[in-house]
């Protein structure tokens, strides 16, 4: 079931209004649809038309959980103001995140060796690994 022109977007100003600054998640918790279907409306809004004025803009960037990802999303307000900056990517982090995942890794398929079945662990499971020194 489809909804007429521009319903969404009286529902969007609608919550924003009544709840204050809000991310794409949260307005489509709110009214109930999927935040895909919100999206393009949402993209929308956030730019000046050839009709329309500008109706969101971005006040400040959180960061949100969703399942096992970490996400950066955008926090919407009514308004015609220039949009918040994006934050840059902590590349630090991302770096400490490939060191943990080759190195878990790496020590699971040494693990799973069958020429490592009559061996102690403690002689191949410290084994520094060759995956780390190329990100370090």
């Amino acid at each position: 079931m489809s909804t007429g022109w521009g319903i969404n977007v009286l529902r969007i100003e609608d919550a924003i209004t009544k709840e204050g600054p809000m991310t794409g998640t949260q307005i489509a918790r709110y009214l109930g649809i999927k935040r895909e279907n919100l999206s393009q409306t949402i993209s929308r809004m956030r730019h000046k038309g050839k009709k329309e004025p500008k109706r969101l803009y971005v006040i400040r960037w959180i960061h949100e959980d969703e399942g096992a990802r970490r996400f950066v999303r955008a926090v919407y307000a009514l308004g015609d103001k220039k949009d918040a900056t994006r934050p840059k990517y902590d590349l630090a982090a991302i770096a400490a995140t490939r060191r943990r995942y080759y190195h878990k890794r790496k020590a699971l398929i040494t693990s799973n060796n069958v020429f490592n079945l009559a061996t102690p662990k403690s002689t191949w499971h410290d084994k520094p690994c060759t995956l780390l020194s190329s990100l370090a």
